[in-house]
Order: C-alpha cells, then sequence, then structure tokens
C-alpha cells in the first residue's frame, strides 16, 4: 500500500515505542524498560489507588514514586500514557452524550425553564453586549498605524532610557570609586 510514517509516542508498558501509521508499535532500543516495582506502581494508580497506596503497593517509599515521576523517562512516559488515555476515554464517553444532554435541554426549555434558558443563552454569548468595530477600512488602517507607531516609539524611549541609565550607572561609579567624591553641578554657573 503507501508509505508508513513513523512517529514515537510512549508505549502503555512505559517503553517508547515507534508506531507507524498502520497502528503497529515497536519497542524502541534506546529506551529503558520499567522495573517490575515501577509496573505494579503504575497498575495501582490506574486501578484508581492513591500515590500514597501505589507506592505501598510497589513496596517503595512515597519518594521514590513522585522520583520516578520527575526524573524516570521510561515511568513517566508511561503515566502521561495512562494519563492521556484516561482523558480520551472520558471524553469519548461524555461526547456519546451530547445528543442525550441536548435533548434534556431542550425538554426544559419547551417547558419554559427560564434558568436553563438564560444559561444556554449566557454561554453562547448572546446575552452579552456586541460593540463592533469600525467598518471603514481606511479608518481601522489609521487607527492600526498609530497603534504601531506608538508602539514603536515606547520601544524606542524604553531603550533610550535602558542606554541612558546604563551612562549614568557608570558615571556613579567612576565618581564613587575616585578619593573624592565630586559631583558635577547639573547646571553651568554664571558669574555676573
Amino acid at each position: 500500500m503507501g508509505k508508513t510514517t513513523e512517529t514515537e509516542e510512549p508505549g502503555v508498558d512505559g517503553v517508547q515505542s515507534k508506531s507507524g501509521s498502520n497502528g503497529k508499535s515497536k519497542p524502541d532500543p534506546k529506551a529503558q524498560p520499567m522495573s517490575p516495582e515501577q509496573e505494579l506502581a503504575l497498575a495501582a494508580i490506574a486501578s484508581g489507588k492513591s500515590a500514597r497506596a501505589a507506592a505501598i503497593d510497589a513496596g517503595v517509599h512515597c519518594g521514590t514514586l513522585y522520583r520516578w515521576l520527575k526524573d524516570d523517562p521510561s515511568f513517566s512516559a508511561a503515566y502521561h500514557t495512562w494519563q492521556s488515555e484516561r482523558r480520551e476515554s472520558a471524553r469519548a464517553r461524555l461526547m456519546a452524550l451530547t445528543d442525550n444532554a441536548v435533548t434534556v435541554v431542550t425538554k426544559a426549555i419547551d417547558k419554559e425553564d427560564i434558568r436553563t434558558a438564560l444559561t444556554i443563552l449566557k454561554g453562547l454569548g448572546v446575552l452579552t453586549s456586541i460593540t463592533p468595530g469600525p467598518t471603514d477600512a481606511d479608518q481601522l488602517k489609521r487607527e492600526r498605524d498609530v497603534a504601531e507607531r506608538r508602539k514603536e516609539n515606547e520601544l524606542s524611549m524604553e531603550e533610550t532610557m535602558a542606554s541612558i541609565g546604563g551612562d549614568l550607572c557608570a558615571m556613579a561609579g567612576w565618581m564613587l570609586s575616585a578619593s573624592t567624591v565630586h559631583i558635577p553641578p547639573l547646571l553651568p554657573s554664571f558669574t555676573v
């Protein structure tokens, strides 16, 4: 058939795998497999146990489990794969219920349930006032040009202030490093 493309993805058993477009996985020889304790801990988490209970089931300290999640790529990848699969499964189940949810909302609105109707209208943004922007293309262009020039001026001003600030800091350092502090007058003195 066609050419298969390979993408790397974490395997459920914690070993990195390369999967082609045909969906078949093969282990990545560079990845380290999980230890039996890690597999026990992940199985306990997947069965709904807390991290503490999973660590006890695996015969390790709870801190070890968190260290595996943080520092062990194989364990972390397997855990993230489990999380992703769990989330996708829940999402698919909820998507299957959307028709039922729409039916319930429709029935509530048919019974003139004002709270439901207002909640739907609010969620769709129908109740919020929308102020339309300018409809004149030339006016829009002028406003954008002004905003762009204003931004350029602000950046230029920031660069100038940073430059002046650096020069002032250097001058202050030079003056403080001298044996006697000499502060030059800000305005030239005039004699009459």
